[in-house]
């Protein structure tokens, strides 16, 4: 049987480095991303896709605000965990309403306790 696969996209390295260990832990294979563009250069010469993106929302090349509604639209069948500590401009709430209206399956701000992420991973693999 096959784990589920996990995409995390992040521009922090601290970020992606610590959900890759966490889930990792949990038997899930996991691959990372910088950010959007490089997210989508990997989903299209992947032999098999992530059952589940983890993304940030604010990051540079391509943010999770452009990224997720070209996910929905190529992958639908692809889960999506949106986060974000908001920004200077926009704060994490409005950010992360967005995001759901754009297709994210669940939403939670930076920073997020473990227990909140494992459980929010597992409801949409499950």
């Amino acid at each position: 049987m096959k784990s589920n696969r996990i995409m995390i996209i992040d521009d922090e390295p601290m970020i992606r480095d610590m959900l890759q260990q966490m889930l990792g832990r949990e038997g899930y294979e996991i691959v990372t991303a910088e950010h959007g563009k490089a997210a989508l250069d990997w989903l299209k010469q992947a032999d098999r896709h992530p059952d589940l993106i983890i993304t940030d929302l604010i990051m540079p090349c391509k943010e999770g605000l452009e990224l997720i509604p070209e996910l929905k639209a190529s992958y639908p069948e692809i889960r999506i965990i949106a986060f974000s500590g908001g920004s200077k401009h926009i704060d994490p709430d409005t950010q992360l309403d967005i995001a759901s209206c754009l297709g994210a399956d669940k939403q939670m701000s930076k920073p997020f306790e473990r227990h909140v992420m494992l459980e929010a991973v597992r409801e949409l693999l499950s």
